[in-house]
């Protein structure tokens, strides 16, 4: 018989995670509370690392350049794909 995760996990250290990860909240205020964290460049927390995983002030010139080359890419493909598409 399986066993539910909290005969595991004690009860008060469950409570702990749900309240340290928000989990507590409705899915659209931890949406926007993801967002926000986001925008401050706050991508979670690495449970392997055991720390806060965050954007690197020094990386962020590179990351839009790439991003921002990807994005035209994407478009100019994208387009020549669906002329294609639309003309055969």
């Amino acid at each position: 018989m399986r066993q539910s995760a909290s005969e595991y996990v004690d009860q008060v250290a469950c409570d702990q995670l749900v309240k340290q990860f928000g989990l507590d909240k409705s899915i659209p205020e931890q949406y926007w509370l993801y967002l926000v964290a986001l925008a401050h460049g706050n991508l979670g927390y690495s449970f392997s690392l055991h720390r806060p995983v965050r954007m690197r002030r020094g990386h962020d010139p590179f990351t839009l350049q790439l991003a921002g080359a990807a994005l035209v890419l994407d478009f100019l493909l994208g387009l020549g794909l669906g002329i294609y598409q639309a003309s055969a």
